[in-house]
């Protein structure tokens, strides 16, 4: 017996005395348990000897390979023989194995060739070998790294054929399916490829033989199927946690994957763009996952095709791209970055008229009706919040002095050549709608931001709409609430006067019974301005008038009170009430004494007038 065969005998000794040691009673392994010996070496002062156990280094694969050999054919026990060459075998494939790893290069045409011969002997000696499915998976390894693909698939079909519930399966098929696409068989490839999908989607092959069908398909032109294999192949790459969430957290990431599983997203992804884009861009989409059922994933096919279109220059199909996504799905956590990509495309391609009407469409997916920017969930609020802010001001603003432009006969050649062909009515119905689309928004924005700083403003600006547009009740209203609740702000005193004069306009349009009540607000409003706003210069004539009026009703005290005021304005307005205005005060303050039967006072007054 040589030193291979002793070390390999060794080696087998030294397993089962370990294995025997394994399965040792408890007491006798645990030391703190004291047997009758103990307590005697103990009683008699002797030290334990303590041995340190020491690790034998593993021996080389080629002396173990070597050791192997010596013994073949030396056991009568065919079950130990068996066991024994298919030992052998597999050591002569781990030598080939690194030899193949440490040349660092393909495997030289006879590489395997021992190997391939020891699996072959097994299977030729011990027809009924129980490990005869493993040893067909690695003889048909071996051909295949032997670079003998046509060998390595007829033995995978013999495996297959034999044991197609086989663990190795799914490696079966794939390996199958490759060996078809190297020769261009794409069509035997899709169906080997098919055949690894049908297993457990966890099956380690199951991401790789779905993208190479994609592949597959495609060389055949069979897009459809394509597309389908592609997209299952993204939708195994994001597992196995199943994303029941489209917040931004929970969404798959192409960061998040392997450096080699992000190659092969991203290319598939490439393709599934490519494809799109000839079925109809971004709507295409839409109908694909409509009827494949929606995935998570599903939102990183439409970013690709909208960026393989800004990569060649075309904006409106990468706009186009962009909206599908985020006008269907509203609630998604990238609706609102996709909905602005939209926007940006027209920017980018220099459509402003498009910008517009994307900005429109903006506010009206996430919040110009009542009560939609509530509906929607919280992160897309605060996403949107901010778009929602600057649009709203942008298209109010646009939209009111388009109203005005429309309106005014000065501006109207300006206009575009369509809208400057139109008659006197058809422009006035233009400017009513561009108006109605104005006050939607400042009203939105109202709603969406009533504390903001630009609040104030906005109100200010909705009441101005509403009284060029000659809806004077509702500009009374904003009016008034701009100038009483914002005393502080630069226009407040204009937003009270404009209240007055909205009063007068609506007065003029006004017949029967609603006059007197009109009136009864309209006096309410004009003392609300002198009250509030005293020092603006305005005052002069709404105090001369209110002291006229009450004093033909007869109320005297109220007139009484008015031409005091103007005999003693305040500081500010002094110097604007006139000589004819103070003569004017004196004759209805006399007139007023004399009214209440305060002759004494009356006299005075009269004698004032007579100087």
């Amino acid at each position: 017996m040589n030193k291979s065969f002793r070390r390999v005998a060794y080696m087998a000794l030294a397993s089962t005395i370990v294995t025997g040691c394994a399965f040792a009673p408890f007491e006798m392994q645990n030391d703190s348990v004291e047997t009758p010996q103990n307590a005697l070496v103990t009683s008699l002062g002797i030290k334990r000897v303590v041995v340190d156990k020491t690790r034998l280094e593993p021996a080389a694969l080629d002396e173990i390979r070597n050791g192997y050999a010596d013994l073949v054919g030396q056991f009568s026990n065919e079950s130990l023989a068996q066991q024994l060459d298919l030992r052998l075998a597999d050591v002569e494939m781990l030598l080939a194995e690194e030899r193949q790893v440490a040349l660092n290069s393909s495997a030289p045409e006879t590489a395997y060739q021992e190997a391939i011969s020891a699996y072959q002997r097994v299977l030729a000696k011990y027809s009924n070998e129980a490990s005869k499915e493993a040893i067909l998976y690695q003889l048909s390894r071996a051909y295949e790294l032997q670079g003998d693909n046509e060998k390595s698939v007829a033995v995978l079909n013999t495996l297959l054929a034999q044991y197609p519930q086989s663990v190795h399966a799914p490696e079966a098929w794939f390996r199958q399916g490759e060996a078809f696409y190297s020769q261009e068989q794409y069509a035997k490839a899709a169906r080997a490829y098919e055949e690894v999908l049908s297993h457990d989607q966890g099956n380690s092959f199951y991401t790789m033989a779905a993208y190479m069908q994609g592949w597959a398909h495609y060389k055949l032109e069979a897009y459809d199927k394509a597309l389908m294999s592609f997209d299952s192949m993204l939708a195994a790459s994001f597992n196995p946690a199943p994303i029941t969430s489209t917040s931004s957290a929970a969404l798959p990431k192409i960061n998040q994957l392997s450096k080699g599983q992000q190659k092969l997203v991203q290319d598939s992804l490439r393709i599934m763009g490519r494809l799109f884009s000839y079925k109809g861009n971004g709507q295409a989409i839409v109908e694909f996952y409509q009827t494949q059922g929606n995935a998570p994933h599903s939102y990183l096919v439409y970013n690709e095709l909208a960026q393989q279109h800004l990569d060649n220059d075309r904006y409106l199909d990468a706009a186009e791209a962009y909206h599908a996504f985020a006008s269907h799905f509203p609630s998604h956590s990238e609706a609102v970055s996709f909905y602005v990509k939209h926007i940006d495309a027209f920017i980018l391609g220099d459509f402003p008229s498009e910008v517009l009407n994307a900005k429109a469409g903006f506010v009206s997916t996430f919040g110009a009706a009542p009560g939609l920017y509530y509906s929607l969930p919280e992160y897309v609020q605060q996403n949107a919040r901010p778009y929602l802010h600057q649009y709203l001001r942008e298209l109010a603003q646009t939209q009111h002095s388009f109203a005005q432009q429309l309106s005014n006969p000065d501006k109207q050649n300006a206009l575009p050549a369509a809208l400057r062909e139109l008659d006197v009515d058809a422009l006035e119905t233009e400017a009513a709608h561009a108006y109605e689309k104005a006050q939607e928004y400042y009203l939105a924005f109202i709603e969406m931001f009533p504390s903001d700083e630009l609040a104030a403003q906005i109100q200010f600006n909705l009441a101005e709409s509403y009284f060029e547009s000659a809806q004077f009740e509702k500009a009374i209203t904003h009016y008034e609430h701009f100038a009483y609740n914002h005393t502080e702000h630069e226009r407040a005193s204009d937003g009270a006067y404009s209240a007055l004069l909205a009063y007068t306009a609506l007065l003029s349009e006004s017949a029967g019974a609603q006059v007197e009540d009109i009136k009864a607000k309209q006096r309410q409003s004009q003392q609300r301005f002198i009250a509030r706003f005293a020092s603006d210069s305005r005052v002069v004539p709404v105090v001369q008038t209110l002291m006229q009026e009450t004093f033909d009703e007869t109320q005297y005290e109220q007139a009484l009170g008015y031409s005091n005021w103007l005999l003693t304005p305040p500081e500010s307005v002094t110097a604007i009430v006139s000589d004819d205005m103070r003569l004017s005060a004196l004759l209805v303050n006399a007139h007023s004494q004399f009214g209440l039967a305060h002759y004494d006072d009356a006299e005075v007054a009269y004698v004032a007038l007579l100087a």
